[in-house]
Protein backbone atom coordinates (compact mmCIF):
# COMPACT_ATOMS: atom_id res chain seq x y z
CA UNK A 1 0.00 0.00 0.00
CA UNK A 2 1.61 3.23 -1.17
CA UNK A 3 0.60 6.43 0.61
CA UNK A 4 -0.55 9.22 -1.64
CA UNK A 5 2.05 11.95 -2.10
CA UNK A 6 0.89 15.15 -0.46
CA UNK A 7 0.99 18.12 -2.87
CA UNK A 8 -0.31 21.65 -2.67
CA UNK A 9 -2.42 23.05 -5.46
CA UNK A 10 -1.17 26.10 -7.40
CA UNK A 11 -3.81 28.16 -5.61
CA UNK A 12 -2.60 26.97 -2.20
CA UNK A 13 1.02 27.74 -3.10
CA UNK A 14 -0.02 31.29 -4.06
CA UNK A 15 -1.93 31.99 -0.84
CA UNK A 16 -0.63 34.75 1.46
CA UNK A 17 -0.45 32.34 4.39
CA UNK A 18 1.66 29.83 2.48
CA UNK A 19 4.00 32.57 1.28
CA UNK A 20 4.48 33.76 4.87
CA UNK A 21 5.14 30.21 6.07
CA UNK A 22 7.71 29.64 3.32
CA UNK A 23 9.49 32.89 4.18
CA UNK A 24 9.58 32.01 7.88
CA UNK A 25 10.93 28.52 7.22
CA UNK A 26 13.59 29.83 4.84
CA UNK A 27 14.75 32.26 7.51
CA UNK A 28 14.87 29.44 10.07
CA UNK A 29 16.75 27.23 7.61
CA UNK A 30 19.35 29.95 7.05
CA UNK A 31 19.78 30.36 10.79
CA UNK A 32 20.14 26.60 11.34
CA UNK A 33 22.69 26.28 8.56
CA UNK A 34 24.80 29.09 10.02
CA UNK A 35 24.58 27.53 13.46
CA UNK A 36 25.49 24.12 12.01
CA UNK A 37 28.72 25.61 10.63
CA UNK A 38 29.87 26.30 14.20
CA UNK A 39 31.86 23.74 16.16
CA UNK A 40 29.37 21.42 17.86
CA UNK A 41 29.50 17.94 19.29
CA UNK A 42 28.25 15.06 17.09
CA UNK A 43 24.88 14.79 18.87
CA UNK A 44 24.12 18.50 18.48
CA UNK A 45 25.18 18.33 14.83
CA UNK A 46 22.92 15.34 14.19
CA UNK A 47 19.94 17.10 15.80
CA UNK A 48 20.59 20.24 13.76
CA UNK A 49 20.81 18.24 10.54
CA UNK A 50 17.53 16.53 11.40
CA UNK A 51 15.83 19.90 11.86
CA UNK A 52 17.31 21.10 8.56
CA UNK A 53 16.00 17.97 6.80
CA UNK A 54 12.50 18.54 8.23
CA UNK A 55 12.43 22.14 7.04
CA UNK A 56 13.65 21.08 3.59
CA UNK A 57 10.88 18.48 3.43
CA UNK A 58 8.33 21.15 4.37
CA UNK A 59 9.70 23.58 1.77
CA UNK A 60 9.54 20.86 -0.90
CA UNK A 61 5.75 21.19 -0.74
CA UNK A 62 6.27 24.44 -2.67
CA UNK A 63 7.48 22.46 -5.69
CA UNK A 64 4.81 21.69 -8.26
CA UNK A 65 4.17 17.99 -8.86
CA UNK A 66 6.12 16.43 -11.70
CA UNK A 67 4.36 16.15 -15.02
CA UNK A 68 3.52 12.53 -15.69
CA UNK A 69 2.98 10.96 -19.09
Amino acid sequence: MNPEIFRLTPEERASPLWLRLVQRHKEKLDSLRKSNDEDKDPVQTAKMRGRIAEINEFLSLDNPPPISD
